[in-house]
């Protein structure tokens, strides 16, 4: 039997009011030669029973039902056993329309290593008591003009937009995929679809991405109204360590994000518990010093002044950082 061209990977939990909305809406694409793999992740209600009626009625649809271990290594499970070409992703409490695969590979995939699309947003807005009030029917539309780019370029383009993340916007290789064994890491629940993106565009520089213009992803935007004024920092901690480690192996374009983004999660964890916030300006302040050289992008380095600031104490150092973080 043929393999399909594209395999779509759904991790679900708990999500016995939303999946069949979204798998009915995969379903019902235009474009056939895909397959479906739905992957539970340790539900506790119905969520297990609904996939596998769906994978009992339709031949393209698997379902891996799993102990929990969060969104990544739902995702990761299911490229284990994906057989297509292309692989992409759809969140179970989002939905597509119709032509969504279909404007992936409408213009042929064969002269493209990464194939984007544009999003729109259907906000929701949920209340302390657990209620959720849809503001309208409408929704916003982020959207990148239809382009050719290379590999090396993309980053910037895709942060502009505010959709570096979003998975499930992309279209991405397998075989480039398991020869560089790109993969979501476990245990990451915080930009963890960012951790993935620059990994993947850093295997790719040098190659072609075609953006569609077309926005066919429903993504649907929980705005939640909450007391709790801490970051859940172990979310922080987990996602600087991931981009410490792949540090070296970024491109370019890639590092600058690296760099970027730890500037960004420094800013959140001011609204961190004091040991927590300073644990990690601390750790913040060792990877600069490894970084401050020529392989740091060059609106980066640090010159030989705030070198010498770093060396200072803790509070001396805390306005530093809020400084450069005021002046970027």
């Amino acid at each position: 039997m043929k393999n399909p061209l594209i395999s779509v990977i759904m991790p679900i939990y708990n999500a016995e009011s939303t999946v069949s909305r979204a798998v009915d809406s995969i379903l019902q694409q235009t474009f056939s030669d895909f397959e479906l793999i739905l992957v539970n992740d340790g539900s506790t209600d119905s969520s297990l029973e609904i996939c596998r009626t769906y994978e009992a009625n339709n031949r393209n649809i698997k379902v891996i039902d799993q102990l929990n271990g969060g969104v990544s290594s739902a995702r990761n499970a299911g490229m284990a056993i994906a057989c297509g070409d292309w692989i992409t992703f759809c969140d179970s409490d989002d939905f597509v329309d119709p032509v969504w695969l279909e404007n992936f590979a409408r213009d042929g995939v064969d002269d493209y290593s990464l194939i984007v699309q544009s999003l729109k947003i259907h906000r929701i807005f949920k209340c302390e008591n657990g209620e959720t009030e849809k503001w309208s029917e409408s929704f916003d539309t982020v959207r990148i003009d239809r382009g050719i780019y290379f590999a090396d370029h993309v980053i910037g383009l895709l942060r502009k937009k505010y959709i570096f993340g979003f998975v499930y916007l992309k279209l991405y290789k397998t075989e480039i995929i398991r020869r560089n064994n790109i993969h979501f890491h476990s245990g990451v629940t915080f930009r963890e679809d960012e951790l993935f993106n620059i990994e993947y565009i850093s295997m790719i520089s040098g190659q072609k991405v075609l953006f569609t213009g077309t926005a066919s992803y429903n993504y649907n935007y929980e705005l939640v109204d909450v007391n709790n004024k801490y970051v859940l920092t172990d979310y922080l901690f987990k996602t600087v360590q991931v981009l410490r480690e792949k540090y070296p192996t970024y491109n370019l374009e890639a590092r600058t994000y690296a760099i970027d983004r730890y500037f960004e999660l420094v800013t959140d964890s001011f609204r961190c518990k004091y040991n927590s916030k300073m644990k990690l300006l601390k750790d913040f302040h060792v990877f600069i010093k490894e970084k401050s050289n020529d392989s740091v992008p060059t609106e980066y380095r640090l010159n030989k002044l705030s070198q010498r600031i770093l060396k200072l104490p803790g509070g001396v150092y805390l306005v530093y950082i809020m400084l450069s973080l005021i002046r970027l």
